[in-house]
């Protein structure tokens, strides 16, 4: 009986074991496709990433270090408070430095010359007339006066009444140069300029009544650095407030011509005619040969020039050669105030 109530219980036993094996093993099955699905579909994303990955990314290229030099600091000390070396702070001005007075001289000073030209010139002066310059000190940046008469009626032609000052550069004790090149205050366009042995001085003054322009030459050897004053001028230009090409002739005390007979402006030839008189002296100017150099000129009504330009520019002696020898040139007056040409003139 104990046999067979031990085999009735094993056999119970297998059969609740057959009935629960089933389920079980269904649960191990789903379980595995889950996690194989899962691996799949990881697989699956990682093949959709490394694809969209590898057609947007940019070719790759090995580019070979470059060595940059570090930039080094700007140090900038800062002084300390009440440091003698320390500048004046942004908030404090800058204080000007004064502007030295031009140098001056101790005694008149008086030179002796002759005109050079133009042969004619108006005022009844001519070629081998005798003149005498004074140069007087004076302070201030007009630091020189000038007399200058001409003529056996010994005429101021520049420098009268309280006219005649103008800067000048000394050297040693001695004036040497001055450049007034306006003739429209007070007095003519007057330059002076004796360095290095020159003895040069020209006047040109359109207000004079007949308009004036002259060059002289001085006498180095009579200079006298101890002459008394320059004495009161016997007789002066007689001088107006316009250019002589806007009043027309007049002529002293004259009453002015009538504008209708003159041109307008000049002919080119006439230009030319009144340009190539000068050519031989600007040819012994010392521009280098083989230079060419255009010079605009303008000339005014009067028949004189009154201003130019030098393409290329030049220099020192040589400009002030070509400046002479241009402020000579004369042409016909013209009813306009002014022309200007170009004349290209070479070395």
């Amino acid at each position: 009986p104990f046999e067979r109530a031990r085999r009735s219980a094993a056999a119970t036993a297998a059969a609740e074991n057959a009935q629960q094996l089933p389920s079980e093993s269904k649960a191990g099955l789903v379980l595995g496709l889950v996690i194989v699905v899962a691996f799949v579909g990881f697989g699956a994303f990682m093949a959709m990433v490394g694809s969209e990955d590898s057609s947007s990314s940019p070719v790759q290229v090995a580019v070979p270090p470059v060595q940059v030099e570090p930039i080094p600091e700007l140090y900038m000390p800062v002084p300390e408070p009440g440091d003698a070396t320390a500048g004046p702070s942004p908030e404090e001005p800058v204080p000007e430095e004064p502007v030295p007075e031009p140098a001056t001289f101790d005694k008149v000073h008086l030179y002796r010359g002759v005109v050079l030209g133009p042969d004619g010139a108006p005022q009844g002066l001519a070629q081998g007339e005798r003149c005498r310059l004074w140069i007087s000190p004076n302070t201030g940046n007009l630091n020189c006066r000038f007399a200058l008469d001409c003529g056996r009626g010994e005429t101021r032609l520049y420098g009268a009444a309280e006219s005649g000052y103008t800067p000048c550069i000394v050297v040693d004790g001695h004036p040497v140069f001055a450049d007034d090149d306006d003739d429209d205050d007070g007095d003519g366009a007057f330059f002076f300029d004796v360095r290095d042995g020159r003895s040069v001085l020209t006047l040109s003054d359109r207000y004079a009544r007949p308009a004036l322009n002259i060059e002289l030459e001085l006498d180095l050897d009579s200079l006298d650095a101890d002459a008394g004053p320059a004495p009161e001028a016997k007789r002066s230009l007689t001088r107006v407030d316009e250019p002589e090409a806007l009043a027309n002739g007049q002529i002293g005390d004259d009453e002015p011509e009538g504008t209708d007979e003159l041109p307008e402006t000049l002919t080119m030839s006439q230009v030319l005619e009144g340009l190539s008189k000068t050519k031989e002296s600007l040819l012994e100017c010392g521009v280098e040969s083989g230079t060419t150099v255009r010079i605009t000129v303008k000339i005014s009504g009067d028949g004189s020039i009154s201003d130019f330009e030098l393409d290329p520019e030049q220099h020192g002696n040589v400009e002030g050669c070509i400046t002479i020898a241009l402020l000579m040139a004369r042409f016909p007056q013209f009813s306009g105030e002014s022309m200007s040409v170009v004349w290209p003139v070479r070395w």
